[in-house]
């Protein structure tokens, strides 16, 4: 092998080891980030949510177009400032299952 063919083969081994520290290091950042996104995770699930249910619902017109109810919400909110009633998202739940 000619000294200039064993420059170049240095050359690609240090090279692809500078490159395989790279991935490693990577590895780290991002079980790191990992590791956060969990935590994360975590406490926002702990953190206690507003709730609300329906009472005295009462059915005010049925027809083939829809349903039309009539009801008391109930509104459970942990928090000393207002829900804006704009921005209320809501799912209907009967026997555990998903309307």
């Amino acid at each position: 092998m000619s000294a200039a063919e064993e420059d170049e083969q240095q050359r690609s081994a240090a090279a692809g080891g500078e490159e395989e520290r790279r991935e490693r290091g990577g590895g780290l950042v991002s079980g790191l980030v990992d590791k956060a996104k969990g935590f994360v995770a975590e406490k926002v699930a702990q953190i206690p949510k507003p709730e609300a249910s329906l009472e005295r619902v009462a059915f005010k017109s049925v027809s083939r177009q829809g349903i039309e109810l009539q009801s008391h919400a109930d509104v459970n909110n942990p928090y000393s400032h207002r829900i804006p009633i704009c921005e209320i998202t809501y799912t209907f739940k009967s026997a555990g299952k998903y309307v």
